[in-house]
C-alpha cells in the first residue's frame, strides 16, 4: 500500500512515487475531497493500481460511483475516517498489513450493471444513465445482439439467429436488467432509441425462452413483448411490431387476446392493408382500440371511427374497388359520385361508410406522409384514387409528386430522383394524349362576371385546383423536400408546372393588365394613382421565418413611391398573431383572400397590382397554386425557399450577392467538393426566374429576444445534454439531413472523442427521426451513440441549446437560415460549406457580413478540421460575432436595394 502524494493525499492529480515505477499489485490510499471521486479514480489507474482505497471525510462509509463511464480496471472501496486514519499510520509505520481481509464477490455485467444503472437514476442522471446502457449494451452484444440485428431477424423471423445466452441464470438475470433498462429510458424522449433496443432484445429473448419450453408464458411477459411490439410501431416498424405480436401464446384472458387481434389489424391497417384489417375486425367493435401511442392517435381514430361503422353489401363492393380487387366504373360512380353545387364539383357518396372511409383514406396518405412511413401513405392515396373516380388524377398526382423527407442512402435518393423524372414525363404524356380527363378541373375564371359569383365552365362542373381532396389536411405541398435532395431542380419543377398547367387548365388563364407600367410617370407622393402598387402575397405573415425575414422591409419601404398591400392567404392558418397584426399596422392595405382562388385572383386583379412578391413559394400549396396565375405584369418570389419555382408567371428571384459563390454565373459549377459529395452546386443557369442580387442581405431580420435570464439558468442538465463533452449542435429540422452531410457528421466523432452531435426532431417525425438514426447506426458504427435527438424545444430552451453549444454546424446541401442567425446573435460561431450547398449560401453570407469568414470551409475536409479546432478553441471567434451581431440588424443598404428594384423593375413580358 501506498499514500497519494502531498500532505493532503487527495489523489486530484497523477499518483507517483519514485519508488514504483508502476502500481502492479499496489493499492493506493487517498482522501474524500476537492476533487471528484471520477478524476481520483482516473488518476490512480494511470499507473496500473489495483486498488483505491477512499478515506471518507466522517466515520461512514459511502458508495463509490462515477457519474461518468471510465474505461479503467482499477478496484475502489471507502472506508470511515477512524479506520482510515489507522490504516494511514500503519502505511507510514511501515507496519506489517496482517489482519486486513477484503472480501470480493464477483457479479454478473448484468446485475452490476443494473446496480450502477439504478445509483444513477436515483441520483437523477439521465444523460449518464442513457451513455451507460450504451456501454453496457455494447459488452451485452454477443447475448443481445444490435439493434439492427435484432430487427433483421425479426423480419425473417430466425429467432434463434441471434444470442448467445448460456445458462438460465444468464436468462434471468437478463430478463430482469432488460425491463428495468425500458422503465427506466421510456421516461425521455432523447433515450427513445436506447429504450427501443433494450425492450427488442428483451421481447426476443423471451420469444426464445418460449420457444425453448424454458418459460410459461404469464401476463408479466406478455405485456413484455407487447411493449416492444408497441415501441416498433411507434417507430415505424410495423411489420416486426406484428410478427412480434403473432409470437404471444394464446391466453385463457378473452380480452387480452382481443385487444392483441384488435393491434394487429391496426398494424395491417397503418401498413395500407386496409381491406385485410377491416374484415378482421369484428372483436374491435365492441373495444375501444387505444394503440398507447400518441404519435398514432390520428390513425388510431380513423381506425376505431371505421371499425364501429356498419357495412352493408355495397359498402363492401366499394371497399373492393378502393383495393383494385374490382374494376368497375358504374361502381365507382355509385360509390363516389360528382354533384353540381354553383358551378363546382362537389363529392358525394352512396353512404355513412364511404364518405367515412374515402375521407379516412385520404387523411391517413397526408398523415402517414408527414410522420415517416412514406410507402404506405402512397398506398392509402392510391386506394382513395380508385374509390371517387373525380378525385382519380388529383390524387394520383398527389401520388406522383411525393418526396420523402429522409432517404437511407446517396444511391437511394439517386434512384428516387431518377424514377420521379421518368415518372412526370409519363404521366405528363399519358395526360396530353387522353381527350377528356377522367374529372373535369377547369376553372370559371375565364366566363366569371364582374361581380365574380361562381359561373359554369362551358365544359360543365368543375372541381377547382384547391378543392383536391388532400389539402383539407395539410398546407405542405407534396415536393415541398425536392430542394432539399442537392440536386439540380430546374428541369423538374418546369415539368412539375407543365404538368400542373396540363391537369389544371384554369392555371393557364389570360391577364391583361388592366392599369399600364408606371415606372416612367412623374410621382406624386401621396397620390395612389402614381405610386407603384406593390402586393405581398403569402400564408406566412406570421412568427414563421418568412415573416421575420420580411416584416423589416415592408416596414422600411418608401411609402412615397409605393403603395404597399399585404395579402395574407388564410386557407389553411385561418387565424394571425403578433407578427400578423405588425403586419396589419404597416400596410398601406391589409386584405385577407378568400380561401377559393377563382374569387382571390379576382381580387388581386382588380387591385390593379404594378408588382406581385411571393416571399416564398414552395412551403405552402394553395399559394403555389395561385403563383400559375399573373395578377400583375411584374412577379417576383423572394428566397423564402430558396429555389427556383421553374414557373413561367415568375419573373425575378430576390436574393443578394452575399448568399452567392464566385463561380455563381458561370454556366456549370462543378467543385470537388460537389463531385466528391455528389451534389449539385449553386448557379444561376438553375433558375427560370432572373436572378435579382441585392449589394445588402436583402432582408431587415427582426432581431431575436436577447438571452433571457431564465434561459441564462437552464443547465445543460435540464436539457439533458452531457456535462463533460464538447456539443457540436444542428439544429435544423430532419429534411435537411442529407446522406452526404452524414459524412461531416462521422469525420467530426472520429476526430474528436469528446464530441457529442446533437440534432432536433419534432415529435410529430418519430418515424422520420428513425430513419436517420438507422442511416447513423450503420455509417457511424458504435459512434452513433454520440448523437443525440432533442425534440424541438420552446424558443426560451432553444436559446439555451445554442448558449451551451461549443459550435454549431450548418447542413448541406440545403443550410440554416433563421436558426443560424439566432445562434450567431448569441455569439455562438457556426461553421458552413457554402460550396457543398445547392441553395442560397446564407450561413456564408451572415459571417462575411460579421468579419467571420475564417468560419467558412473550402472543403469537407476544411470543414472537418474547422468544427473540431473551433469547438476547443471559441472564444476569440465569439467575442467578434457579439462586437458586429447588430451589423445585420443595422443594413441600411438593404432598404435602399428594395426602393431603387420597385421603383425601376420592368416586365419582362
Amino acid at each position: 500500500m501506498v499514500l497519494a502524494p502531498n500532505d493532503k493525499m487527495l489523489g486530484c492529480s497523477q499518483v507517483s512515487d519514485k519508488k514504483f515505477s508502476n502500481f502492479e499489485n499496489t493499492a493506493v490510499i487517498v482522501r474524500r475531497g476537492e476533487c471528484s471521486f471520477q478524476e481520483k479514480i482516473v488518476n490512480v489507474a494511470v499507473k496500473d493500481a489495483v486498488l483505491m482505497i477512499l478515506v471518507n471525510s466522517e466515520d461512514t462509509l459511502i458508495p463509490l460511483s462515477s457519474l461518468e463511464y471510465e474505461h479503467v480496471t482499477t478496484a475502489a472501496v471507502s472506508v470511515t475516517l477512524s479506520d482510515g486514519e489507522k490504516l494511514i499510520e500503519m502505511v507510514k509505520r511501515r507496519d506489517e498489513l496482517t489482519g486486513i481481509e477484503l472480501k470480493i464477490e464477483t457479479i454478473s455485467l448484468a446485475n452490476q450493471a443494473r446496480t450502477r444503472l439504478q445509483f444513477l437514476v436515483d441520483i437523477n442522471a439521465p444523460v449518464a444513465v442513457y451513455e451507460e446502457f450504451k456501454y453496457v449494451m455494447e459488452q451485452l452484444e454477443p447475448m443481445v445482439g444490435t439493434l439492427d440485428g435484432l430487427l433483421s431477424m425479426i423480419w425473417t423471423e430466425e429467432y434463434e439467429r441471434v444470442g448467445t445466452v448460456h445458462s438460465d441464470a444468464e436468462a434471468k438475470e437478463l430478463m430482469e436488467f432488460l425491463p428495468f433498462c425500458v422503465k427506466q429510458l421510456s421516461k425521455w424522449s432523447f433515450a427513445s432509441e436506447a429504450a427501443l433496443h433494450a425492450s427488442v432484445a428483451a421481447a426476443v429473448l423471451q420469444i426464445q425462452l418460449w420457444n425453448n419450453e424454458s418459460q410459461t408464458d404469464s401476463r408479466k411477459e406478455r405485456l413484455l413483448v407487447r411493449t416492444a411490439a408497441r415501441k416498433l410501431m411507434e417507430s415505424g416498424y410495423y411489420s416486426h411490431s406484428f410478427s412480434l405480436l403473432q409470437k404471444i401464446p394464446a391466453s385463457s384472458d378473452n380480452r387480452s387476446d382481443t385487444s392483441i387481434q384488435c393491434m394487429l389489424s391496426f398494424l395491417k391497417f397503418l401498413q395500407g392493408d386496409v381491406i385485410t384489417s377491416l374484415s378482421e375486425t369484428s372483436a374491435c367493435q365492441t373495444l375501444k382500440f387505444d394503440a398507447g401511442t400518441p404519435s398514432l392517435k390520428v390513425a388510431e381514430g380513423a381506425f376505431n371511427r371505421l371499425t364501429k361503422l356498419e357495412r352493408s353489401s355495397h359498402d363492401e363492393e366499394c371497399l373492393g374497388l378502393a383495393a383494385g380487387l374490382v374494376n368497375d366504373t358504374n361502381l365507382a360512380l355509385a360509390c363516389c359520385y360528382p354533384n353540381e353545387r354553383t358551378g363546382t364539383l362537389s363529392r358525394e357518396f352512396s353512404s355513412e361508410f364511404t364518405k367515412e372511409f374515402f375521407h379516412s383514406l385520404v387523411m391517413m396518405g397526408v398523415f402517414l406522409d408527414e410522420l415517416g412511413p412514406f410507402e404506405e401513405s402512397l398506398r392509402f392515396f392510391g386506394y382513395a384514387a380508385r374509390m371517387c373516380p373525380g378525385d382519380s388524377t388529383t390524387l394520383e398526382l398527389r401520388q406522383l409528386l411525393a418526396v420523402p423527407v429522409v432517404f437511407s442512402s446517396q444511391n437511394e435518393l439517386d434512384l428516387f430522383i431518377a424514377e420521379l423524372k421518368s415518372k412526370l414525363n409519363i404521366f405528363t404524356e399519358t395526360l396530353a394524349i387522353k381527350h377528356e380527363l377522367e374529372e373535369r378541373v377547369v376553372s370559371p375564371l375565364e366566363i366569371a362576371d364582374e361581380s365574380n359569383e361562381a359561373a359554369l365552365s362551358i365544359t360543365g362542373p368543375v372541381l377547382r385546383p384547391e378543392e383536391a381532396a388532400y389539402l383539407q389536411y395539410t398546407i405542405t405541398p407534396p415536393t415541398m423536400f425536392i430542394g432539399y435532395q442537392g440536386v439540380d431542380v430546374l428541369p423538374i419543377q418546369e415539368a412539375i408546372n407543365r404538368l400542373r398547367s396540363l391537369v389544371y387548365p384554369s392555371l393557364t388563364s389570360s391577364f391583361e393588365p388592366q392599369n399600364p407600367d408606371r415606372s416612367e410617370e412623374t410621382l406624386i407622393p401621396g397620390d395612389d394613382h402614381k405610386r407603384r402598387r406593390v402586393g405581398f402575397i403569402s400564408s406566412w405573415f406570421r412568427s414563421h421565418s418568412v415573416g421575420k425575414l420580411l416584416l423589416g422591409v415592408v416596414q422600411n419601404l418608401d411609402r412615397a413611391k409605393f403603395h404597399v398591400i399585404i395579402y395574407r392567404c388564410v386557407h389553411f392558418l385561418r387565424d394571425g398573431d403578433k407578427i400578423s397584426e405588425l403586419f396589419k399596422h404597416t400596410a398601406d392595405e391589409y386584405v385577407e383572400l378568400p380561401e377559393t382562388q377563382d374569387p382571390a385572383v379576382h381580387i388581386l386583379r382588380q387591385a390593379q397590382l404594378d408588382i406581385a412578391i411571393f416571399p416564398e413559394l414552395g412551403m405552402d400549396e394553395w399559394t403555389v397554386l395561385l403563383s400559375h396565375h399573373r395578377v400583375a405584369p411584374i412577379q417576383c418570389v423572394f428566397w423564402g425557399h430558396p429555389i427556383t419555382t421553374g414557373n413561367p408567371n415568375i419573373d425575378y428571384f430576390i436574393s443578394s450577392e452575399h448568399f452567392v459563390s464566385d463561380n455563381f454565373d458561370e454556366p456549370t459549377e462543378s467543385t470537388p467538393v460537389n463531385e466528391q459529395l455528389k451534389l449539385s452546386g449553386y448557379r444561376r443557369s438553375s433558375f427560370s426566374e432572373q436572378i435579382v442580387l441585392f449589394r445588402g442581405l436583402s432582408t431587415i431580420f427582426t432581431e431575436p429576444n436577447p438571452l433571457t435570464i431564465e434561459s441564462r439558468e437552464i443547465t445543460r442538465s435540464r436539457l439533458y445534454l452531457p456535462t463533460n463533452r464538447r456539443l457540436y449542435v444542428c439544429p435544423q429540422t430532419l429534411m435537411k439531413l442529407h446522406p452526404a452531410f452524414d459524412e461531416a457528421l462521422a469525420r467530426i466523432l472520429e476526430r474528436d472523442n469528446k464530441a457529442t452531435i446533437v440534432l432536433l426532431a419534432s415529435n410529430t417525425q418519430l418515424v422520420w427521426m428513425e430513419k436517420v438514426r438507422r442511416r447513423f447506426r450503420q455509417r457511424f458504427g458504435r459512434n452513433h451513440r454520440l448523437v443525440l435527438f432533442l425534440p424541438t424545444l420552446p424558443f426560451t430552451e432553444f436559446q439555451a441549446l445554442l448558449a451551451h453549444a461549443d459550435v454549431v454546424l450548418d447542413p448541406f446541401p440545403f443550410g440554416g437560415g433563421v436558426t443560424t442567425l439566432d445562434a450567431l446573435h448569441l455569439g455562438i460561431p457556426v461553421i458552413t460549406l457554402p460550396a457543398a450547398q445547392s441553395v442560397v449560401h446564407l450561413a456564408a453570407g451572415f459571417l462575411r457580413y460579421m468579419n467571420a469568414s475564417d468560419c467558412i470551409a473550402k472543403s469537407l475536409d476544411e470543414y472537418v478540421h474547422l468544427a473540431v479546432s473551433v469547438a476547443m478553441d471559441h472564444q476569440d471567434i465569439r467575442k467578434r460575432l457579439l462586437l458586429h451581431r447588430n451589423d445585420i440588424y443595422q443594413d441600411v443598404s438593404t432598404i435602399d436595394d428594395w426602393n431603387t428594384f420597385l421603383d425601376t423593375v420592368y416586365p419582362l413580358h
